[in-house]
């Protein structure tokens, strides 16, 4: 039996990427819940693999898309295969949506999965893709030294190798404004991975510093990193 199938007692693969009952139209929260138990059950599947916080985030990630739901769940079980882990939680799903944006592997070792350390965040902002009339509005959900992660309101609004104008405020007592060119490395549903075509803020980089400064400091106080 194939050991992959073997780990999670599976008879078959759940989640292909077009199946026959695969909705056709966009599922609530509770749907796409009651979808991933059910392809899994039909799987043979008899304990719980998918946390429900965990369900919550590829909902949130896919908003309903049965396409994406499939997707991310693939990546998620196949990640945790290699991790030799048995369930899928809220921070293992964080991490599989990290390396499918990044276009690696589910097999990626941990040493290699990150080169800069990302701080996750809620920056409202704006869009321009160069070059052409589309613009729109955005959410900066991730940031680095070396790029952000951006959410839109609609999925594929942009594609690999865009050069895009962005404008977003961070929230330091300033209210810096921080507006720059990125070009997009990774597209995944209504997610992009981005990185700087050319950034020269201080204002950017000392608060990414000073925001990892005391995360680490609680860290080391408490025991754990602050919400």
């Amino acid at each position: 039996m194939n050991p992959y199938l073997a780990h999670f007692n599976l008879s078959k693969e759940p989640f292909m990427e077009i199946h026959e009952d695969t909705p056709k139209d966009i599922l609530s929260e509770s749907d796409t819940e009651a979808y991933i138990n059910k392809r899994l059950t039909g799987a043979g599947v008899q304990e719980k693999i998918f946390h429900e916080n965990a369900i919550r985030k590829i909902y949130s990630y896919s908003q309903g898309d049965p396409k994406l739901i499939n997707e991310i769940c693939s990546y998620a079980l196949q990640r945790t295969y290699f991790i030799n882990e048995k369930s899928v939680h809220e921070d293992l799903l964080t991490d599989c949506l990290e390396l499918l944006l990044e276009s690696k592997p589910p097999d990626t070792y941990q040493d290699d999965k990150r080169r800069h350390k990302r701080l996750s965040t809620d920056f409202p902002g704006t869009f321009h893709i160069q070059g052409t009339k589309t613009r729109g509005t955005l959410t900066v959900s991730n940031i680095s030294h070396s790029g952000i992660m951006i959410t839109l309101n609609r999925q594929r609004l942009l594609k690999n190798k865009d050069r895009v104008s962005v404008s977003f405020k961070l929230d330091n007592e300033k209210q810096s404004d921080i507006r720059t060119v990125v070009i997009v490395r990774h597209t995944f549903g209504f997610y992009a991975g981005c990185v700087f075509n050319y950034l020269d803020s201080n204002e950017y980089n000392q608060y990414i510093d000073d925001v990892v400064e005391r995360r680490n400091k609680h860290y080391q106080k408490h025991g754990f990193f602050p919400e």
